[in-house]
């Protein structure tokens, strides 16, 4: 039943040796796994794996613990609160609703009547564990922002790790070499061959995640500063590179997305006659256009069958053409009509799946609990937008991105890289808040000091 793998035998003792040390140490390696989301320490039957993320993060919260107990205080949670509050209220819904036949397409692709299942338990669990794990990690960058720029450091040579795995991956097909067995051995997932190579999914439970995961990347390092990381170009090609040999949809959403928001900011501050701090992230955009230019031309002269695929599969995919575009439509179509029939609370958190992340959430826990996550976002990127500030920058069009993918083709909000992001992006927006009121009371005179409400 219990499965040790290859790479449990490494982050096993590496997770308690790291218990005993500072805490940060175990919050760098918790970030450093975060997008091994295919990776397994512990296999648990055929349903069930344990990432190495999740089993550091059980680790550092339990250091965070015993640290809050010691230092008895802990840093209040944003609004995302209430709304795991309400997720857990749903679960009363498919109880309520059970005999009703209302049909939805459940976590197995399957269409079954509304019913209170050990899903709606499972699923949940994860959300909450997500919400923990940014809780703790807020909480420590928020006593320690000095570490904020570490750890994005460490979150970037993560994706390195991955691209260069994801092209050793290629090669491991070609050269019949060993893969998934040391790096991507969870119990879900599965090779996809296309003529004379694989679509790289790296550590990834498959190419469509990998591709999930780079777009908000490639968008985060693009924005944010060079003094944060070197050889950014070479990194954008890197990224580029992987990307295109993941022949997923998504990372090319993603890229587009992450332009024209970058276009569309840029002309709201000429149109606001707004100083515009952000004219060298444009002018960087366009360099990596030319990068995206250069990488797409390389892939195409080694292997042509690669382009030929993406223009296919993307143009099916938007049109709803073939299987994938005919099951993503139905999802969406059924699952949008019944959240609007049961607007409340949905049917129940963990009930449907749907292949995109706001149909799957409006049918799950309806339009309140759904609202409530939307408002917490808009006001997450806008405040770090305006930020004068290149890593929130970053950060804001990292989360965009990230969330504009999901909400229209990956439904899964439990990868800890999501809400590693929520707490950074708070931690910030507090960081920054601090300086400008800071710097205020400098040059105030004193009799205006305490009237000032900021």
């Amino acid at each position: 039943m219990f499965s040790l793998q290859i790479m449990g035998y490494i982050i096993l003792p590496l997770g308690f040796f790291l218990f005993f040390l500072n805490k940060k140490w175990l919050l760098y390696f918790t970030i450093f796994f975060m997008g091994f989301t295919g990776s397994s320490v512990l296999n648990i039957g055929n349903s069930l794996s344990i990432q190495p993320s999740y089993y550091l993060g059980v680790l550092f919260f339990i250091k965070t613990v015993i640290s809050s107990f010691k230092e008895k205080s802990i840093i209040k949670p944003s609004i995302l609160i209430l709304f795991i509050i309400l997720c857990i209220f749903t679960l009363i819904m498919p109880i309520l609703l059970e005999g009703k036949n209302i049909e939805v397409i459940n976590q197995d692709d399957i269409k079954i009547a509304v019913s209170f299942t050990y899903q709606n338990v499972t699923q949940l669990l994860y959300l909450v564990f997500s919400f923990v794990i940014y809780w703790c990690i807020k909480d420590y960058l928020c006593s320690n922002p000095s570490e904020l720029e570490k750890v994005i450091k460490v979150f970037i040579y993560s994706c390195l790790t991955i691209c260069l795995l994801g092209l050793y991956q290629e090669v491991a097909y070609i050269k019949n070499l060993e893969f998934n067995s040391i790096f991507r051995s969870g119990v879900h997932g599965g090779v996809q061959p296309y003529g004379s190579f694989t679509r790289i999914y790296s550590v990834t439970q498959e190419p469509s995640m990998l591709g999930y995961f780079l777009a908000p990347v490639m968008a985060m390092i693009i924005s944010i500063g060079n003094n944060i990381i070197k050889h950014k170009y070479l990194m954008v090609f890197l990224i580029m590179i992987t990307g295109i040999f993941t022949l997923s949809t998504t990372f090319f959403i993603g890229i587009i997305l992450f332009v024209t928001k970058v276009i569309f900011d840029q002309l709201i501050c000429v149109i606001k006659n707004k100083n515009n701090t952000y004219i060298n992230v444009f002018k960087q955009v366009l360099i990596c256009l030319l990068i995206s230019i250069v990488a797409f031309a390389l892939v195409y002269n080694l292997n042509r069958d690669v382009i030929d695929w993406i223009i296919r599969d993307s143009t099916n995919k938007l049109q709803g053409n073939g299987i994938s575009g005919e099951i993503r439509s139905e999802a969406f179509f059924k699952h949008i009509k019944v959240g609007l029939e049961h607007p409340l609370l949905g049917v129940g958190f963990g009930s449907a799946r749907s292949k995109d992340l706001f149909s799957t959430w409006l049918c799950n826990i309806g339009i309140i609990p759904l609202s409530i996550f939307l408002i917490y976002l808009f006001k997450l990127i806008d405040k770090l937008k305006d930020t004068k500030d290149k890593m929130c920058y970053g950060i804001s069009n990292f989360i965009f991105v990230l969330f504009f993918c999901a909400f229209i083709s990956v439904p899964e909000p439990y990868f800890l890289f999501i809400w590693f992001m929520f707490a950074v992006g708070e931690t910030l927006i507090l960081k920054n808040n601090y300086k400008v009121k800071f710097c205020l009371q400098q040059v105030m005179p004193k009799n205006q000091n305490n009237n000032q409400d900021l």
